[in-house]
């Protein structure tokens, strides 16, 4: 199953970004405003959310680094530190 993305705005409200892994290794880097998400079929890059989403359910070893910065970010699943 490729990686998938669900977006969320709300006037006046938060702006929600849901990231979904891929099957196999995917990495998850947060850099400033921005958080990408490779994994071995695609690469999403999100950008000027309120909150990121990350959900590991497809991939073998998913992992993380770096930090949010100017929003939330949550990592949902068996996610490693890089």
């Amino acid at each position: 199953m490729p990686s998938q993305l669900d977006l969320t705005g709300i006037p006046h409200g938060t702006n929600t970004s849901n990231l979904y892994d891929a099957a196999g290794a995917n990495s998850l880097v947060a850099k400033g405003n921005k958080v990408t998400l490779r994994t071995p079929v695609s690469t999403i890059v999100v950008s000027h959310f309120d909150a990121v989403n990350a959900y590991q359910q497809n991939g073998s070893s998913d992992t993380t680094e770096g930090a949010a910065v100017g929003y939330s970010l949550q990592t949902i699943g068996h996610w490693t530190s890089a």
